[in-house]
């Protein structure tokens, strides 16, 4: 059952693997299949495996079944936490030699049927109880420390919060026994009103108790000051993800929240990762929590919903300097990881009815696309389908997140499932009216789709369409109006239509650089696009000049790691090679490629086309002198 610590009995073999050397220890949060699903899509892209050929989330999946039923043999683990249901693992768990899986679950039943090897993991013993108690407590009460891991039922969890309670206290354990026997007297209280325990646990009243007094005495000993903070803090965590949350967005600055959630993990109410990076609610308490809001001093469930919104807001990707790459990628994976969770979680799904949350979705779609994040970005569709669910499929702030899922499809060359939902987004909008700026937005990246997929007839007329209708009601100079023409111009060069695709970019260089900045990433996109299109004239030296005049600026606006900077440098080592300047070529290629595998990893697109270009460049240097020999 919850509370006897097979999570930390797990995480102990998973540490003790490391130790070990093992080639591969792999940690998957199974609450639900789709958990598990989302866990194994990054899994997938950390081991050597071929995603060039940009796959679905599912395709992700089987393939990195597939790598180790196929692998080399080895010492290697994977751990499976926190698994509701057997059903939800069907054809996700990896087979292969050396490979160990372990489970962690509260639900016994099916795996014998499935040649599982169940590990029963109980509550204390009696004696290992007392000794806790007692060295907790600094007591040698055996008596009392006997009557109240009895009271207790001997759950680890139970018995270490109560001692951490009681020191806090500074109660002995006769009278931390008196009060637990009062608390449990109280009108309202008791395990029928706490907790209904799950099917084969047998939690006593006691243990309950003990668990939800450890909070409202913890909460207590913050005194006024921080008392308000830290129950915010339980109620956040309660909701959101129960893998835990980012420590920097629980305890920001001031330091009332540091010191509030620094008292909360000495009474052992909350838990740290090892680094203090994660901070987290064990299951059961947070269950505690949640059935007793509005009791005592804990949160009420307005005051935690308020809270994890409030918690989830703390992402500082906007904050970052735009070349703080790494940084950024942590943020948006946090913030993916969070909207995920709550989106499976029954007791954290109605998060997505407020208007604010759903802002911090659409927010991620933006950050992890600037990012060139794609595979995290597609992983938010179970975030949308519960917005589709909550608010229905043609409210206005369903579509707007159908509207980004579709972006984000398209970003990670997933054209047909893109054009779908854009067509669906769009038959929700058209009651908003032709010239509706949703409405314009759709359409937009409708036609960006379209000129993807090779249908740019239909893509250069609905560009000509909506920049037409966008000059008419933003303006020429809008952001948005720009972002149109740069694309109508993109266009015009995948037809041939170089002459009108070079004017177009000059013009829009030009707007952007005074209405946005010359440091502005829509700028810096405009550069590399008409440096493209001097390419493909055959302007060789001005695009060459063109993309080495930006490269510098971005590595100094967007930072060396970023995609974006990557591909630039990409496309000046093809300008090289385009006028015979191998050497160069190949030089800048090799270095490209190894902070490609480093930063995209081996299989990303990008990653896969340097290395191409080197193989063929290296071809054509071997050619070139063996003819001049």
């Amino acid at each position: 059952m919850r509370g006897c610590g097979k999570s930390q009995l797990a995480s102990d073999l998973a540490q003790w693997c490391e130790k070990q050397k093992w080639s591969l220890v792999a940690w998957i949060n199974a609450v639900s299949r789709e958990a598990v699903k989302n866990d194994l899509v990054e899994l997938a892209r950390l081991l050597p495996i071929d995603l060039s050929d940009e796959p679905n989330r599912d395709q992700i999946v089987n393939r990195c079944i597939d790598y180790f039923n196929s692998s080399n043999s080895g010492d290697r683990l994977i751990v499976f936490d926190n698994v509701k249901d057997i059903d939800d693992l069907i054809k996700l768990v990896p087979r292969g030699d050396g490979l160990r899986v372990v489970v962690t679950t509260t639900n016994d039943c099916g795996w014998k049927n499935q040649s599982w090897e169940s590990i029963k993991v109980g509550v204390f013993s009696r004696e290992d109880s007392i000794k806790c108690l007692l060295r907790i407590t600094d007591s040698k009460d055996l008596e009392a420390a006997d009557a109240v891991a009895q009271k207790l039922g001997d759950l680890p969890l139970a018995i270490a919060q109560a001692g951490a309670t009681a020191c806090a206290e500074d109660f002995t354990l006769n009278e931390y026994l008196t009060c637990l026997d009062d608390y449990s007297s109280r009108d309202g209280y008791g395990n029928n009103e706490i907790i209904r325990p799950i099917d084969g646990d047998s939690y006593t009243d006691g243990a309950f108790d003990a668990l939800f007094m450890a909070a409202n005495v913890a909460l207590n000993k913050l005194g006024d000051r921080w008392c308000e903070v830290g129950r915010r803090q339980l109620g956040g965590l309660a909701l959101l993800a129960q893998s835990g949350v980012p420590t920097r967005w629980i305890a920001p600055l001031p330091d009332d929240n540091r010191r509030a959630l620094t008292r909360l993990v000495n009474m052992s109410v909350v838990q740290q990762s090892v680094d203090k990076n994660v901070t987290m609610l064990h299951r059961l308490q947070a269950q505690v929590l949640r059935a007793n809001w509005g009791k005592e001093k804990t949160a009420t469930c307005e005051e935690a919903f308020d809270a994890a919104v409030e918690i989830l807001g703390r992402t500082k990707y906007e904050q970052l300097p735009s070349n703080a790459t790494d940084a950024r990628r942590c943020e948006v994976r946090d913030l993916i990881t969070q909207l995920n969770a709550i989106a499976i979680q029954d007791y954290s799904r109605l998060l997505f009815e407020c208007e604010q949350v759903r802002s911090y979705l659409n927010r991620a779609f933006k950050y992890a696309d600037n990012l060139g994040s794609v595979y995290e970005a597609v992983e938010l569709d179970v975030a949308v389908a519960v917005v589709e669910d909550v608010l229905g499929a043609d409210h206005p702030g369903t579509l707007t997140v159908l509207n980004n899922l579709a972006v984000a499809y398209y970003s990670a060359g997933r054209f047909g499932e893109a054009i779908e939902l854009f067509e669906q987004v769009l038959a929700g909008q058209r009651v908003l009216g032709a010239d509706h700026l949703d409405m314009l937005n759709t359409l937009n990246n409708l036609a960006g789709v379209y000129k993807s997929v090779g249908r740019f007839g239909e893509a250069i007329e609905l560009f000509e369409q909506v920049l037409d209708e966008r000059e008419r009601v933003l303006g020429a100079d809008h952001p948005d109006t720009l972002n149109t023409r740069d694309s109508l111009a993109v266009a015009y060069k995948s037809v041939g239509r170089f002459g009108e695709a070079i004017e177009l970019f000059e013009q829009v260089l030009d707007e952007r650089e005074r209405v946005l900045g010359a440091d502005h990433p829509d700028t810096l996109n405009t550069r590399n696009n008409l440096a493209g299109a001097y390419y493909s004239v055959g302007r060789f030296g001005e695009a060459i000049d063109a993309w080495e005049e930006l490269l510098p600026d971005c590595q100094r606006v967007l930072g060396p790691d970023h995609p974006y900077t990557l591909t630039v440098r990409n496309n000046l080592a093809l300008a090289y090679y385009s006028v015979g300047r191998f050497s160069e070529a190949i030089d800048a290629w090799e270095e490209l490629l190894l902070d490609c595998q480093q930063v995209l990893g081996l299989e990303h697109p990008l990653t896969k086309r340097v290395e191409k270009n080197l193989e063929a460049a290296k071809r054509k240097m071997n050619q070139s002198t063996a003819s001049s020999e």
